[in-house]
């Protein structure tokens, strides 16, 4: 059974939390939305009610689960973020759950939310230092490489991914 930081989505509609959330425009601040496929339909009625604020899907949405009904929750769930100018994704974390990552498990997971929210509302990011006990550091940029390869990214989305998005998103 996959771990998840919140089972539910009734923080998205919590009145105080709503207001809290407000304050992030006032100080023009981003906020990163960690959550997983069924709360992304709350997630999105937040993020349209929002649309000075630049939201960050963290963990690349969390597909925790990779059979077929979690990854086509998963999938309807990004797709209905990505229509939101406002929402940009990391793709990150993926090794928490899957311990036993390579190329071929990432792939999926890296080219879908590419092609959703395009190379310039990804970027690639690690969840260090907790995914060292799973892989190296360098190891999985190289991997996230050799997807932008495959995907036939230009050199420009692949910079994008990996330094530019996160530049202009984060304001650094």
């Amino acid at each position: 059974r996959a771990w998840r930081s919140a089972p539910h989505d009734r923080f998205l509609t919590d009145d105080s939390w709503l207001t809290g959330l407000t304050l992030l425009e006032q100080y023009n601040l981003s906020f990163d939305l960690q959550l997983h496929g069924p709360q992304m339909q709350a997630a999105a009625d937040v993020v349209r009610s929002h649309p000075n604020i630049q939201f960050i899907i963290t963990h690349g949405g969390y597909p925790a689960e990779l059979n077929t009904a979690a990854i086509a929750i998963w999938k309807e769930g990004l797709a209905m973020l990505a229509q939101h100018s406002n929402v940009a994704i990391k793709l990150s974390g993926y090794n928490m759950f899957h311990r036993s990552w390579n190329k071929e498990l990432l792939y999926p997971l890296v080219e879908y939310p590419v092609n959703v929210f395009s190379a310039n509302r990804c970027m690639f990011a690690s969840n260090f230092p907790v995914d060292k006990i799973n892989g190296g550091y360098k190891d999985l940029m190289q991997c996230y490489a050799s997807i932008c390869t495959d995907m036939g990214l230009t050199q420009e989305d692949a910079d994008k991914m990996f330094r530019d998005n996160a530049t202009r998103v984060y304001r650094i």
